[in-house]
This record gives structure tokens, C-alpha cells and sequence, in this order.
């Protein structure tokens, strides 16, 4: 009785785990609307239709490169494993060798492995998150009141959805909770 519950809330937990790590990558890429040449994608573009939306002062040449700086060195730091390449694909494939045998005590301790590997990873990314929309924050304070413009425009939520989507959303995508109301690109 005491195995089964253990192996309920393993389950639960990788289930939880698995859900917002799901909630967080991006949705897809889509090609790019309006202007620009086919194939090409500007990073900032969203940052810069909202900010034309809000009314705020366009970016600088040195909050561009700052921003594009910042998006790369994220991206960088943020390569996937390779695959086959990582603890928690070692412990899937243990997870599923032990339940095709049958060993649900097997099982479990996989998917707590599987769930504390996802958990790492998630919080990590998650901080990486905060820490770049905070850098890039700081950036539109540099000029004008872009910040105050965008906030009034989209709402805190909106403004920080729209920041991050600068790393997690890719062409045409707002990354988890899609774009900030009243967007329109």
C-alpha cells in the first residue's frame, strides 16, 4: 500500500514537472508578418512593435545591441543536451525497462530521478528567465519611459510575457502565455 502511494505521488510529481516544463517551451515558429524581407527575423521586432504601439521612444542603437547581446548570450548558455546525452534519458530508459519487467519500486525511483532532473532544470531556466528580463529591463529604463508606456499598454504581465518571449518565443511566438493582451503585430 505504502509502494503504491510513493509511486502516486512520483507520478504526480513527474506530472506536475513535466506540465510546466511543457508550459515554458516555446510554441513553434512562425514566419514573420508585415514588412521585412522574406527569411530574415529581427529579434527586437516584437519589442519594437509594442513599444510603437505604447507610444514609447524607439530603441537605440546601443539598447539594440545591448538587448541582442544579452538574447545571445542567453541562447548560448541554454543549448538542449545532446540526446541520449543526459541523466534523465539514462533514467527514461531505465523507467521504461522497469515497467515493461514490472518493477513498479524500479519505476518509481526513475521517475523521482526523471522528476528532481526536471525540476533542476526548470528552476535554473527559470531564474536564467528572471535574470535577462531584469537585465533587459534595466535597458528600457535607459530611455525615456519605455517601461512606464509599455506597462500602461499591456499591464505588467503583458510587459514581462513580451520581454521573455525575446528568448523563449522565436518568429512570431510569445513563449508560454502567448502575447500580451491587446498585442497586435
Amino acid at each position: 500500500m505504502k509502494n503504491s502511494i510513493k509511486i502516486s505521488v512520483s507520478l504526480a510529481a513527474a506530472a506536475l514537472v513535466l506540465c510546466a516544463v511543457a508550459a515554458s517551451v516555446p510554441h513553434g515558429w512562425a514566419q514573420r508578418r508585415g514588412g521585412g524581407t522574406a527569411g530574415t527575423f529581427d529579434p527586437l521586432g516584437r519589442l519594437k512593435r509594442a513599444l510603437s504601439e505604447a507610444g514609447a521612444a524607439a530603441l537605440t542603437s546601443a539598447q539594440e545591441d545591448k538587448i541582442n547581446s544579452l538574447i545571445t548570450d542567453y541562447r548560448t548558455s541554454h543549448t538542449p543536451p545532446a540526446p541520449g546525452d543526459s541523466t534523465v534519458s539514462s533514467a527514461r530508459t531505465e523507467y521504461d525497462n522497469d515497467i515493461l519487467n514490472g518493477d513498479s519500486a524500479g519505476a518509481a525511483a526513475q521517475a523521482a530521478i526523471i522528476a528532481g532532473e526536471m525540476t533542476s532544470h526548470s528552476t535554473t531556466r527559470l531564474k536564467d528567465e528572471a535574470k535577462f528580463a531584469i537585465d533587459v529591463i534595466a535597458q528600457l529604463r535607459t530611455n525615456d519611459d519605455q517601461v512606464g508606456a509599455l506597462q500602461k499598454r499591456f499591464g505588467t504581465d503583458g510587459v514581462v510575457r513580451l520581454v521573455i518571449s525575446l528568448v523563449g518565443g522565436g518568429p512570431g511566438g510569445f513563449g508560454r502565455g502567448g502575447p500580451p493582451p491587446g498585442f497586435r503585430p
